[in-house]
């Protein structure tokens, strides 16, 4: 899905598929479809870093470049206006088309690609719907600062909801 060679990012077969899939989004469809993959990265590699242990420096370190080269990479899409011109009818054509991805995908990567962009979408119409700009930079500001990375695909640990005693003050 997403390489990282020399700190230059590389994009496999499926974000290029993935963007055709967008093409409802227009000029903005591989960016869209960019940013999913390094979001999804970066949820993979949130995961990657708490299964290594802290005395293994190398690959600590090699992990940090994958990071700040996938970063870099979210950074110059937000910063580049190449997701301009996304809409809502677009963003509603997408979501469709991904959700029968998500469940015709046949690997785990695939199905959490698909996940993340359907979340990605969603997230961008309902800031195009409520505010009437693409808040696509919000979400890629969040993953940057490690609050909107995907933490992928485990439950998340919730405390469960206390009941109180029922009285209203």
């Amino acid at each position: 899905m997403v390489s990282v060679e020399n700190g230059r990012i590389f994009y496999g077969n499926a974000v290029s598929q993935l963007a055709e899939s967008l093409n409802p989004l227009g000029a903005a469809a591989r960016a869209v479809a960019e940013v999913s993959a390094c979001i999804t990265e970066m949820g993979r590699l949130k995961v990657e870093s708490k299964r290594i242990d802290a005395d293994s420096g190398e690959r600590l370190t090699a992990l940090a470049d994958r990071r700040a080269a996938v970063g870099a990479a979210l950074r110059e899409m937000r910063n580049s206006g190449a997701l301009a011109g996304v809409n809502a009818r677009g963003l509603l054509e997408c979501i469709a088309k991904e959700q029968q991805h998500l469940v015709q995908a046949t690997s785990f990567d695939e199905q959490q690609l698909h996940a993340n962009l359907v979340e990605v979408l969603g997230k961008l119409l309902v800031s195009e719907t409520a505010s009437g700009r693409a808040g696509l930079g919000d979400h890629i500001d969040k993953v940057l600062n490690g609050s909107g990375a995907p933490d992928g695909g485990r439950p998340r640990n919730r405390k469960p909801q206390g009941r109180g005693n029922g009285r209203r003050k």
